[in-house]
Formats: structure tokens, C-alpha cells, sequence
């Protein structure tokens, strides 16, 4: 399994290609020691991070967490521009993240509660959910229990009104 080829990768192949080619421009170009890279797309991380490794760039990755408003969204110019409905039904997205999250700590079954996660976004008008799913931080390969395979991340990606929101949380 390649890192590339699950979540983002699964439903838009190819769609690392040109961000990776990018941002390895940058680090060869600037010399850089250190890569700050934000936990919103925490796939991207892990495909970066391991080909900064294999490359030996001497450039280290960071991740950082994204910077969230409020109600828990990620701050950027498409959501900022949403109407307040689609404003609406993005919050939903991120609460039912982080609600599911919890549970999954608490003890809950992983796959059930994410069919359960994907009911609740269907019932708040969310019908296109690319994944709702865990997966294991660093490797991306399926997990079942996060506390014996743990670290484990949940990933979640839904459209809205032709936005494409990506979103995990970290699990233990």
C-alpha cells in the first residue's frame, strides 16, 4: 500500500503529484534545514515526510497544527467565502469529526462509529462523504483498534456546494 494511494489518493489519483514537486523545489531551491507543514492535510505530511527522508535532503519535517476558528474549521479563503448555509453544514462536519474522534477514544467501535458519523452528515444534508475512516498516523494502512495500533489519526473529506474539506483528528 502506498501512502499515496489511500484517502485523497483513492478518490483523486494524482493528486499529490504536483504539491509534492512544489514544495521539493522549494527545499532543494532554499537550502532549508526545517519544513513546517500544516495537520490539515496530515496525508500529504506523511508522503512529504518520507520523501524528504528517502531523498536525504537534510531538511526535517514539522507538523504543525492548522490554525481553527470557533467552531473547530480550519481558517482559509474557501471557507471564509462559504454562504451560511454551506457555513453551516461545514461546522457540522467538523463537530461530527470531533465527536466521533471522542467516542473512538472513549472505546467505541471504529467502524461503527463512523457509519454512525456518516449518518449524522447525511441527516445535516452532507451526502457526498468521499472517507470518513482511521487509519494509522504514520503509515496510512488500515487500523482497527487505535490503542493496540496506535498512533492513529481519523480522516474525513466531504463536498460541499463544489469545496472539497479535508479534515483528522489524532487518536490515541
Amino acid at each position: 500500500m502506498l501512502a499515496a494511494e489511500v484517502l485523497c489518493g483513492r478518490v483523486e489519483q494524482g493528486c499529490f503529484d504536483r504539491a509534492v514537486r512544489v514544495t521539493l523545489r522549494l527545499v532543494e531551491r532554499s537550502g532549508a534545514d526545517c519544513v513546517l507543514l500544516s495537520d490539515l492535510n496530515w496525508q500529504f505530511c506523511v508522503i512529504f515526510a518520507r520523501i524528504l527522508g528517502d531523498l536525504d535532503l537534510g531538511a526535517v519535517p514539522r507538523i504543525l497544527p492548522a490554525p481553527r476558528d470557533a467552531a473547530g474549521l480550519p481558517l482559509s479563503a474557501e471557507l471564509a467565502a462559504l454562504d451560511p448555509p454551506a457555513r453551516r453544514q461545514a461546522e457540522r462536519f467538523a463537530r461530527v469529526m470531533d465527536d466521533t474522534a471522542r467516542v473512538i477514544r472513549l472505546g467505541a467501535d471504529p467502524a461503527i462509529a463512523c457509519r454512525g458519523a456518516r449518518a449524522r452528515l447525511a441527516d445535516a444534508g452532507i451526502a457526498a462523504v468521499d472517507y470518513l475512516e482511521m487509519r494509522h498516523a504514520a503509515t496510512l494502512a488500515r487500523v482497527q483498534d487505535p490503542r493496540l495500533e496506535g498512533p492513529a489519526r481519523l480522516f474525513g473529506a466531504v463536498r460541499l456546494r463544489g469545496l472539497r474539506l479535508i479534515d483528522s483528528r489524532p487518536l490515541p
